[in-house]
C-alpha cells in the first residue's frame, strides 16, 4: 500500500474519531478491495438499471447489509 493510500485512510479514520457524533449519525462502510467496479456485487446498485448488477458473481454479504 503507498504512502498517499495510507495517509488518507489515517486521516478519514481520525476525522471519524474527533468529530463528535450525533443523536442521529449515520453509518458508513468502507469497502477496501482490489479490483472491484462499479457493478461487480450482486446488489443492484441502480432502480432503473438491471446491467448494475452482475449475474454471475454473488456476494451474500453485501446483500444483507443492501437490505
Amino acid at each position: 500500500m503507498n504512502p498517499r493510500t495510507k495517509n488518507l485512510i489515517l486521516a478519514f479514520a481520525t476525522a471519524l474519531f474527533i468529530h463528535p457524533a450525533s443523536a442521529k449519525s449515520p453509518n458508513f462502510i468502507l469497502i477496501y478491495a482490489d479490483d472491484l467496479g462499479y457493478a461487480d456485487t450482486s446488489v443492484q446498485m441502480m432502480d432503473s438499471d438491471p446491467s448494475t448488477k452482475h449475474a454471475f458473481i454473488k456476494t451474500p454479504g453485501i446483500e444483507r447489509l443492501a437490505e
